[in-house]
């Protein structure tokens, strides 16, 4: 899951640096990222797509059948919900 506001044309000006939450269908967090080289650097560069800004955020998840949803929100707690995300 990659989150790519900084560095795509649709997403400047709408969160310079956003954080990225990653909840299960009983809204417990299971993953968060806000840059994404501050955690997880090695299996994102691993993916071949990492983010090309690194304020982006990004996660590397295996994830079983099932509903979740993700949080974008800004490093400053702006929010833009993705509701039904997976």
């Amino acid at each position: 899951m990659q989150l790519v506001l900084p560095s795509h044309p649709w997403g400047k000006g709408v969160l310079a640096d956003p954080v990225l939450e990653l909840y299960d269908s009983y809204g417990t967090l299971l993953e968060s990222n806000d840059n994404w080289r501050s955690t997880q650097e090695m299996e994102i560069q691993a993916t071949s797509i990492p983010p090309t800004d690194n304020r982006e955020a990004a996660l590397v998840i295996t994830l079983a059948p099932g509903a979740y949803s993700t949080i974008v929100r800004g490093a400053n707690s702006a929010h833009r919900g993705c509701p039904g995300g997976s």
